[in-house]
């Protein structure tokens, strides 16, 4: 079995990085971290064998993203975010199950001990994924626990090596390259500690980012629809939360008034985008 190379985007801090470097140390082999310069990781020397790149002018998530699985190597590529923990066992399952798809993915898990703040950044683009999951079929992946071919990425044509828009990478996969694919021995836990203004700032630029480079890929009437219902988007996305989690969910309950703020926010983004693209982009 071939190693991969792990591609981590690094969002984090350095606490979050020695958490899911130590998680890797034993698995992979060649691990890339790239990571926004403004981040300050501290004295990288302590992860000997690491690769680290700036992405100078790129901090988006989705631009993260496409740089760090372009700086891997080998033909398959794990991701990960920084932030997360994948589980012992992860590297060899993702590569297995990679020998027959071309896309993969794990669970992804919010800690019970999370604060409120932590849990509702998270569930918003991770109620789907979480535990268990059972091995078949998957309907859609998230580059916070995926598994990619390289010869398959290098076939499609989109433009993922500038956003890693990964719905439109994994819909054009699953059209041309077969079902993705769930792993269910393979899983990651998030740890995120972040403030009020950085998540609500985070959450607005990614919708801002999405909805801008959604609409490359699609015709004047789709983009029509999209700008007008984009103002539902956050009660969309709240009844689809809810729906997973049952109304008795008492983390549910805990986590609405942070959980409705950054809807609000990822909504306000993706309508942005929608309107306008990514013209304002610093």
């Amino acid at each position: 079995m071939t190693r991969p190379s792990v591609a981590v985007i690094g969002m984090g801090d350095a606490a979050a990085l020695d958490r899911c470097l130590a998680a890797l140390a034993p698995q992979a082999a060649d691990v890339v971290v790239t990571y926004d310069p403004a981040i300050d990781y501290g004295d990288l020397e302590r992860h000997p064998g690491v690769r680290f790149v700036k992405n100078f002018g790129q901090r988006s998530p989705l631009e993260l993203a496409s740089r760090a699985i372009q700086e891997t190597t080998h033909e398959k590529v794990l991701v990960t975010k920084d932030y997360c923990v994948p589980s012992a066992g992860w590297v060899a399952a993702m590569s297995r199950a990679l020998d027959h798809s071309a896309a993969v993915g794990g669970a992804i898990d919010v800690p019970d001990d999370a604060s409120d703040l932590e849990w509702a950044f998270s569930i918003i683009d991770l109620y789907r994924y979480a535990s268990p999951i059972p091995d078949g079929v998957a309907p859609s992946l998230s580059v916070y626990n995926a598994g990619y071919r390289r010869s398959a990425l290098e076939r499609l044509d989109l433009d993922w090596r500038t956003h890693f828009q990964e719905s439109a990478v994994n819909a054009a996969l699953a059209s041309r390259e077969g079902p993705l694919r769930w792993v269910s021995d393979a899983r990651v836990v998030v740890r995120r500690d972040v403030g009020w203004m950085d998540a609500v700032r985070e959450r607005f630029e990614l919708g801002r980012t999405f909805a801008a480079k959604r609409t490359e890929y699609a015709g004047l009437a789709d983009r029509w629809k999209w700008r007008v219902g984009a103002p539902a988007v956050p009660a969309l996305m709240l009844s689809r939360i809810v729906q997973a989690r049952g109304l008795d969910d008492p983390r549910l309950r805990r986590g609405i008034l942070p959980l409705s703020t950054l809807l609000l926010a990822r909504g306000g983004g993706e309508w942005l985008g929608y309107l306008r693209g990514l013209e304002d982009s610093d």
